[in-house]
């Protein structure tokens, strides 16, 4: 029999370093095969004021029936742009449910949980505040108030 023929009932089986290689190309193929982008994805950003101020340092989420969160966080100024992941930019097309998150600890003052800044009408599954993220995305911005007489 020669030496490059494999015994009977063994054809086919791939040598055991083939075996690692060709896992890793299937895990690389399947893996980075897709598209860039999630679809329905457009740039949503915006300002976000409290009674008139710059909500500063706070989380901002929209919530899309359909879709997965997606999330931001402002700036000193208020300023936020929305993200899908840390590498997609963007909110999804369509009615979301807007919602803010802004938790502070003082340590001067003693404090050992979060005090809460946004008001609880804004806070994640509270919120009622919805927007319609048009298809050309844009600005969103959102004044939001601690009386609910103002809105």
């Amino acid at each position: 029999m020669p030496a490059d023929v494999p015994p009977a009932g063994v054809r086919g089986v791939l040598p055991r370093w083939r075996v690692p290689v060709f896992l890793m190309l299937l895990a690389v193929v399947a893996g980075c095969g897709g598209p860039e982008g999630k679809e329905g994805l457009v740039p949503a950003y915006g300002t976000v004021t409290l009674d008139g101020e710059p909500l500063v340092d706070a989380q901002v989420f929209f919530d899309h029936p359909l879709h997965p969160e997606t999330f931001g966080r402002t700036d000193s100024n208020g300023y936020y742009e929305m993200a899908y992941t840390y590498t997609q930019e963007g909110a999804f097309t369509g009615e979301n449910i807007v919602s803010f998150a802004a938790a502070d600890i003082d340590l001067e003052r003693g404090q050992t949980a979060p005090e809460e800044r946004v008001p609880r009408r804004y806070l994640p599954n509270k919120s009622t505040l919805k927007i319609e993220v048009t298809d050309g995305g844009g600005p969103y911005d959102f004044a939001l108030t601690t009386t609910e007489e103002a809105e």
